[in-house]
C-alpha cells in the first residue's frame, strides 16, 4: 500500500492510478480516517464490482470513521445493485445523524412501499432535524400523496434554521399540487424568516400559477415595502401568462424606487437593459 502525501500536506494536487486491489486494501487497512476516505473515492467508479460494492456497504456499517461511514453510504446509494435500499436501510442506524441524514437521501430513488414506509417512519422518530428534513424531501420525490401530507406537517415545525420548514418548501415545489397553496401562503408572512419567505414566495409563483388567491398574495407582496420581496414576487409573477399580471408590472415600474426591482420587472415584461 503506497500513499502519496500522506495527511495532505503538499499544496499541489497529484493524481497516481491505482489498481482496485490497491485501493480496496487501503480502504480495509489504513490507519489514517482521511486515507481510507481517499481509497473509497478511488473505488467510487468500479462501485458496480461486486467485491467493491461488499468493501464499501463493509465500510459504511463498520469504519470507526464517520467521514468515512458517510461517504460509504453516498457512494452505496450510488449502485444499481438490487440489494442497495436493504443496505442503505441497515445504514440509517447508525448513531451519527449525518450518516443516517445520508442514508435517507439516498434511498430517493427506490419507490417501493417498504422503502416509503420506512423514511416515513424515520420522520417520525428521528432526533435531528437535518434528517427530518431529509426525510421530507426523500418522501417527495417517492409519492406525491404521503410526501404531501409529511410537507404539511414539516411547514408547521420551527427548527435550526428553519431547515424543517424549507424542506418542506422544497417537496411543495417538487410536488406542485395546488393543494399546497393554502400551507405556503402563511409561509410568505412576517412570522417567517426572511429566506423562507422569499423562498415561499418564489414556490407560491410555480405552484399557484393561475390561481386567484395567489395572484392577489403576489401581487401585494410586490407592492409591499421590502424590496427583496417585492423582487422575489416580481420574479414569480414574471412566469405567469397573465394580462392582469402584466398590466399591473408597467404601473408598478412607474412608482418602483429599488434598481433590482425595476431590473426584475423590466425583465419580466421583456425588455432590455436598466433605466
Amino acid at each position: 500500500m503506497v500513499i502519496f502525501d500522506k495527511g495532505r500536506t503538499l499544496l499541489a494536487d497529484r493524481t497516481f492510478p491505482k489498481p482496485v486491489s490497491e485501493h480496496l486494501y487501503q480502504l480495509r487497512h489504513a490507519v489514517d480516517a482521511v486515507d481510507r476516505y481517499d481509497a473509497a473515492e478511488g473505488l467510487a467508479v468500479s462501485i458496480e464490482e461486486d467485491q467493491v460494492f461488499a468493501a464499501l456497504v463493509r465500510s459504511a456499517n463498520n469504519d470507526r470513521s464517520r467521514e468515512v461511514r458517510q461517504r460509504a453510504v453516498e457512494l452505496v446509494a450510488t449502485s444499481d445493485a438490487e440489494e442497495v435500499p436493504v443496505v442503505l436501510m441497515e445504514a440509517y442506524g447508525d448513531a451519527d445523524s449525518r450518516v443516517r441524514n445520508a442514508a435517507i437521501r439516498g434511498l430517493e430513488r427506490f419507490r417501493t412501499g417498504k422503502v416509503m414506509d420506512f423514511v416515513e417512519r424515520a420522520a417520525r422518530t428521528d432526533s435531528s432535524y437535518y434528517v427530518l428534513a431529509s426525510c421530507v424531501r426523500t418522501l417527495a420525490a417517492l409519492d406525491s400523496g404521503r410526501g404531501l401530507a409529511l410537507a404539511i406537517q414539516a411547514a408547521g415545525l420551527d427548527s435550526h434554521r428553519d431547515i424543517v420548514r424549507r424542506s418542506a418548501l422544497t417537496a411543495f415545489r417538487t410536488i406542485g399540487d395546488p393543494a399546497s397553496i393554502t400551507y405556503l401562503v402563511p409561509l410568505t408572512g412576517p412570522d417567517h424568516e426572511r429566506t423562507t419567505r422569499r423562498t415561499a414566495i418564489s414556490v407560491l409563483g410555480e405552484v399557484g400559477r393561475g390561481n386567484g388567491e395567489a395572484r392577489e398574495i403576489l401581487l401585494n407582496i410586490a407592492s409591499g415595502p421590502l424590496p427583496d420581496l417585492r423582487n422575489a414576487a416580481v420574479r414569480a409573477l414574471g412566469e405567469w401568462d397573465d394580462p392582469s399580471v402584466r398590466s399591473f408590472l408597467k404601473e408598478r415600474i412607474e412608482t418602483e424606487s429599488d434598481p433590482d426591482v425595476i431590473v426584475t420587472i423590466r425583465r419580466a415584461l421583456g425588455e432590455e437593459g436598466t433605466p
